[in-house]
């Protein structure tokens, strides 16, 4: 936010964009590359949906190319009010602005009621702080998640806004805490299961990124989950392996979490 570099407008996906002050640059992290990559929002064989809501738009980039690449509603939200500006600018910038609807929202609670969508993305804050940390700034909320209670809202309330066919993706990174998503996505009767992964460079650091589609834990999860209670054995995760081995499996055992 405060580097002197800090341009006015970025180069991305071959377009130009808006950049506001305040907002997720994304020209400091391969992330939202990464993510429009994961949704396949680019190219001749763009995989578009009818209807898409983003969570966390920062400065409109997936929520526009979504828009481009042929989805005919886009409902991109923010609690972040200088990322619904920007959003709302960088719509208007690429002509698009007839179908991406801006709203400025902490995850769900300013969406219309009855409000569906087939898609319901989040590239999220990732970062775990603790449970009593203090923003600083409403910069910072597209970095750090205090005790991961937007997560276990996102968990626990996106399912709730699909269409029937719907999915609910979370683009994920190693850099934050796994394991514990995994035992708020359990507690919420979820289960998640990677659906794409990419290992990029960051720094000097490579991180693997993930998308994660959340879906209901099926009832003979939660049959096996409540079978597991007390005897010492793994509980399973998706059906098909206990939840060491699932992360043991993803190359996911044993990294730590990330730390402001």
């Amino acid at each position: 936010m405060t580097n002197p570099d800090r341009p006015r407008t970025f180069s991305l996906l071959g377009r130009e964009w808006d950049l506001l002050d305040q907002v997720f640059a994304p020209i400091y992290s391969p992330s939202t590359g990464v993510a429009v990559d994961f949704l396949g929002l680019t190219g001749p064989n763009a995989q578009t949906s009818s209807s898409l809501l983003e969570i966390g738009c920062g400065a409109g980039v997936i929520a526009v190319q979504a828009a481009l690449a042929g989805c005919a509603t886009v409902v991109a939200a923010d609690i972040n009010q200088h990322a619904v500006a920007n959003t709302q600018k960088n719509a208007q910038r690429h002509g698009v602005a007839d179908r991406v609807t801006v709203v400025q929202s902490d995850l769900f609670s300013e969406l219309d009621e009855g409000a569906r969508f087939d898609r319901i993305f989040w590239s999220s804050n990732y970062v775990l702080a603790p449970e009593d940390y203090e923003y600083r700034s409403i910069h910072e909320c597209a970095y750090v998640d205090a005790g991961y209670r937007a997560h276990r809202r996102y968990l626990s309330e996106a399912t709730d806004h699909l269409t029937g066919n719907g999915s609910v993706l979370l683009h994920f990174c190693d850099r934050g805490d796994i394991a514990g998503l995994r035992r708020i996505a359990k507690e919420c009767g979820r289960e998640l299961r990677i659906l794409r992964r990419r290992t990029v460079l960051e720094g000097r650091d490579l991180v693997e990124h993930m998308l994660l589609e959340i879906r209901p834990l099926s009832s003979s999860e939660g049959r096996s989950e409540r079978r597991s209670r007390g005897t010492g054995r793994p509980v399973a995760v998706d059906g098909r392996r206990s939840a060491r081995r699932g992360r043991a499996e993803a190359g996911l055992e044993g990294r730590r979490p990330a730390r402001t």
